[in-house]
């Protein structure tokens, strides 16, 4: 999928992030007919800066990566429309594309979202999270950054 990320507030860290723009990948599967669990990568790109490297000019970004595991509580649905609602927690870093690794951590996820079934195997969707995230220097000690977080994001997903 494709997102779009606001940040709400920050405390700490090497730089107040901006808002910005990501991809997301995700698996999963349906436990129930209410209740499905899937594990997700999301990578959203935060202040672009042009930067001088051993090859010259490039543009660096800060990187806000996670990989999450969440689960999935569908609501009533129609026969193409599938409402639901999601939580669950994830691992979290925040780093440079030039200069490495910043910071890292844990954080938890809460949302809701809709799909609709364009085929019996195609599903467009959309949903919006709120992200809390708390971090700390890659080498361990007090956790110094904290980010509040929403996400809208729009995906395609195959359902098997």
């Amino acid at each position: 999928g494709i997102s779009g990320v606001k940040i709400l507030a920050q405390t700490g860290g090497p730089e107040q992030l901006r808002n910005g723009l990501g991809l997301a990948l995700f698996g999963g599967f349906r436990v129930s007919e209410s209740l499905a669990l899937e594990l997700g990568w999301d990578q959203s790109f935060h202040n672009p800066a042009a930067v001088h490297t051993a090859y010259g000019e490039d543009l660096d970004h800060l990187v806000l990566a996670s990989v999450t595991g969440d689960a999935r509580l569908y609501l009533e649905s129609s026969e193409s429309f599938f409402p639901y609602v999601t939580g669950g927690v994830g691992f979290y870093s925040l780093g440079s594309q030039v200069f490495g690794l910043d910071s890292v951590g844990t954080g938890f996820q809460l949302g809701g979202g809709f799909e609709y079934a364009s085929s019996s195997v195609m599903r467009l969707g959309i949903r919006a999270r709120y992200r809390g995230i708390a971090m700390g220097p890659p080498s361990g000690g007090v956790e110094d950054l904290f980010i509040s977080a929403a996400t809208v994001e729009g995906m395609v997903s195959l359902h098997f």
